[in-house]
């Protein structure tokens, strides 16, 4: 085994067991202890458009829905990534470069995340989180998210059962990974792999 590969096995341990993720199936995060998290994802209904009687409406049958459902776990995360940071690092640059062309580039840079935030503006996901015991089957997993998502259909939302490549979306975001390439890594590094490879 290479050196890169002893690192990289390394890392990938010590990333999952951080997050308590042994591995991930196609509907469902398998931790350490075999216990198994699934997620439907709701899409949110634009707020600014719809009465307060609507809205009063979807709480009831949010509340309704998740008393038929049972405990369930619900989180609001961004599905996109945050250019915050880099924005104020790049106006800090700007402030302090003497070269004109620099200072225009960042400019120019800052503009490009402006427009990707307008283009992201809406993206927030909610996500309903349920958790299964240890030594509950794949199977059964996908039969009680199936019911849960065709109640909140019922309920009137619009909602899909997260597969792998949501699942990794989401924690990418978290991660740092970009998630607009179109293929996600399973590990920080997976795409610069091949190039580092060290041959013996």
């Amino acid at each position: 085994m290479s050196l890169f590969d002893r690192i990289k096995q390394t890392q990938k341990e010590n990333t999952r067991k951080l997050l308590e993720m042994k591995f991930l199936e196609d509907c469902c995060l398998v931790s350490y202890a075999d216990t198994k998290t699934s997620f439907l994802i709701i899409t949110p209904v634009n707020l600014n458009v719809v009465s307060k009687g609507v809205i009063q409406t979807l709480v009831g049958n949010l509340a309704k829905a998740v008393g038929q459902i049972g405990t369930v776990e619900f989180q609001c995360v961004n599905s996109a990534q945050d250019y915050e940071t880099n924005k104020r690092y790049l106006h800090r640059r700007m402030a302090l470069e003497q070269n004109d062309t620099l200072r225009e580039i960042d400019r120019m840079d800052i503009e490009f995340l402006d427009d990707i935030q307008v283009q992201m503006a809406t993206s927030r996901e909610f996500l309903i989180a349920l958790r299964f015991q240890a030594g509950e089957s794949v199977q059964q997993v996908i039969t009680i998210l199936e019911k849960a998502r065709k109640i909140l259909v019922e309920n009137e939302f619009n909602v899909q059962v997260a597969g792998k490549t949501q699942i990794k979306k989401v924690l990418a975001i978290y991660l740092e990974q970009n998630i607009y390439d179109g293929n996600m890594q399973n590990f920080d590094g997976e795409y610069f792999a091949p190039i580092l490879e060290v041959k013996q």
